[in-house]
C-alpha cells in the first residue's frame, strides 16, 4: 500500500474502465489522476477509497492544496482551521496557498 497517495499520473493515464479491484483512479480538475486504495468493508459488498492526506507526497498535497486554495478564495476565509490529525496537513498547505501565515489546530 505504499505507493498510494504518493505520485499524480498524467491525465487519462489511468485506465477509467471498471469495475476497480484494487484501486480508483481519482481525477483532479487539471486532468491529473491519484490512485486511491479500494478498502473492502467487512461486509465483503461494499468498499470505500480512502485518502490518507498526512501519509501523501508533498507533490500530492500541494496539489491538492491548491485545488482547494481556488476554490475557497472567492470567499475570502479569515481563519482556516484543520482538525487533528489528518486535516493538520492539508490546513498547513491551504492557509499557505491563501496567504495566511498561520492556520488554527482545532483539538
Amino acid at each position: 500500500m505504499h505507493e498510494f497517495w504518493q505520485s499524480l499520473s498524467p491525465a487519462s493515464t489511468l485506465s477509467a474502465d471498471g469495475p476497480f479491484k484494487d484501486y480508483y483512479p481519482a481525477g483532479l480538475p487539471d486532468g491529473a489522476e491519484l490512485r486511491l486504495p479500494i478498502r473492502v468493508l467487512p461486509d465483503g459488498d461494499h468498499a470505500l477509497c480512502s485518502l490518507i492526506v498526512n501519509q501523501a507526497a508533498f507533490q500530492v498535497v500541494d496539489a491538492l492544496a491548491a485545488d482547494l486554495a481556488s476554490r475557497l478564495a472567492v470567499f475570502a476565509p479569515e481563519v482556516i482551521a484543520g482538525l487533528p490529525t489528518l486535516g493538520l496537513t492539508l490546513a498547513d498547505a491551504l492557509a499557505r496557498r491563501l496567504g495566511h501565515s498561520r492556520y488554527v489546530a482545532c483539538g
